[in-house]
């Protein structure tokens, strides 16, 4: 339709996960919790990479197309290094 933004394709390696595995990954790059937001709202900060704001619950599912949101947009990794971050928690 016409002023949609086309839809992107998300890399198929890409897994959902549950957002408590998805912190887990987070927190291996060295991320804290700094402060915490009004409601489910959490800032997060790492050494050398951009701050994040968390605002997931724990046993809420997180589709393949946030996963890779968080850890290259957000984040700033590169697919190989975030599919390598996601790979290591499933072992």
């Amino acid at each position: 339709m016409w002023g949609e933004a086309p839809a992107r394709m998300v890399d198929p390696r890409f897994p959902s996960m549950k957002a408590r595995q998805l912190r887990r990954v987070v927190d291996r790059l060295g991320y804290v919790r700094v402060r915490k937001g009004s409601g489910s709202h959490q800032q997060l900060r790492a050494p050398g990479l951009p701050p994040i704001t968390w605002a997931h619950h724990d046993g809420e599912t997180v589709g393949p197309g946030l996963v890779h949101k968080v850890l290259c947009v957000q984040i700033g990794l590169d697919i190989e290094a975030a599919l390598a971050l996601v790979s290591k928690k499933r072992r």
